[in-house]
């Protein structure tokens, strides 16, 4: 018989993406029209480590990998970089 995965893993791997979601929602909503006078820390990446550290099964490589590369491309920053150069 065929090995059943738990469906744990893929509520929280759900919630994992839905975090994720809504911290690139609220990047991507203009709050302010003025530059920034100093650079906030990235949310979406100490989020990923934290939950990586506590949970390293509930967040794969491939789903890491995919969701920094659509953050990079909907904040229109250059792929792979993942940080704000401003």
């Amino acid at each position: 018989m065929a090995d059943q995965t738990d469906p744990r893993i893929w509520i929280n791997r759900g919630v994992f993406l839905l975090v994720a979601f809504l911290i690139v929602v609220a990047q991507l909503v203009p709050l302010d029209m003025r530059p920034a006078s100093w650079s906030w820390p990235d949310l979406l990446l100490a989020m990923t480590l934290a939950w990586v550290v506590r949970k390293p099964d509930y967040a794969p490589v491939a789903l890491i990998a995919a969701l920094f590369l659509m953050t990079d491309l909907l904040l229109h920053r250059p792929p792979g970089f993942g940080q704000r150069w401003s």
